[in-house]
C-alpha cells in the first residue's frame, strides 16, 4: 500500500510528496517541511514569496503601511524588516528617508566587519537554523521537530562563529584560548 509516512492514510490518487525515501500527504509534508510565513507564522501552503530574506504567503506579502498586495515585480523598500510600497515610501517625511538611508549604509558597513557571537542553532531539515528564527516556527511544528529529534537521539549540533554556523565537532577543535575568549565576549554581550 502507498500511504503517508505520518498519518498512514492511502493516497488513492491524491497528491503526495517524497522526502528521503518516505512519502507524505500534502498536509503532513507542509507541516513537517514547509516554509513558515514571516507575517502570519503559519506553514505556507501553495506558492511562497521569498523576499527580504524571509518566506511569505502570497496573500500576506503586502505593504506594511497601506496593505496593498505586492508581488516581486513591484518596487518596495524594507522598513523595520517589512515591505513598504514605493508609493508609501515617497510620502514619508524627508528626514525619515534620510535616517533610513543612513541606517542602510551603516548596516552595509557592519556586514563588512565580522562579529563573533555564540548563538545556539537548532537542526532543521539537516540544516542549522538559529534559535531566534526557530522560535518563530508554529508551536505544533516545534513540538513535532522536538519529538522527532528525541526519537532520533539528536541534540543541537551547531554554534555560531564569525556569523556562520559551525558544527560542535569542529568547534571543539578550536584552540582552547580562542574558545575562552569567545565565551568571555559572548558573556560580555549578554549572550549565553
Amino acid at each position: 500500500h502507498f500511504v503517508c509516512a505520518k498519518c498512514e492514510k492511502p493516497f488513492l490518487g491524491h497528491r503526495h510528496y517524497e522526502r528521503k525515501g518516505l512519502a507524505y500527504c500534502e498536509t503532513h509534508y507542509n507541516q513537517l517541511f514547509g516554509d513558515v510565513c514571516y507575517h502570519c507564522n503559519r506553514v505556507i501552503e501553495g506558492d511562497v514569496v521569498s523576499a527580504l530574506n524571509k518566506a511569505w504567503c502570497v496573500s500576506c506579502f503586502s505593504c506594511s503601511t497601506c496593505n496593498t498586495k505586492l508581488t516581486l515585480k513591484d518596487k518596495f523598500v524594507e522598513i523595520d524588516l517589512k515591505p513598504v510600497c514605493k508609493h508609501c515610501y515617497e510620502h514619508l517625511p524627508e528626514e525619515l528617508k534620510r535616517r533610513l538611508a543612513r541606517r542602510e549604509r551603516d548596516a552595509k558597513d557592519r556586514k563588512k566587519k565580522p562579529a563573533v557571537c555564540l548563538n545556539k542553532f537548532v537542526e532543521f531539515d539537516m540544516k542549522p537554523v538559529c534559535k531566534k528564527c526557530y522560535e518563530k516556527f508554529p508551536l505544533e511544528l516545534k513540538k513535532r521537530l522536538k519529538k522527532l529529534a528525541e526519537s532520533l537521539g539528536r541534540k543541537n549540533k551547531f554554534v555560531e562563529f564569525d556569523m556562520k554556523p559551525v558544527c560542535k565537532k569542529c568547534y571543539e577543535k578550536f584552540p582552547l584560548e580562542l574558545k575562552k575568549r569567545l565565551k568571555k565576549l559572548a558573556e560580555s554581550l549578554g549572550r549565553k
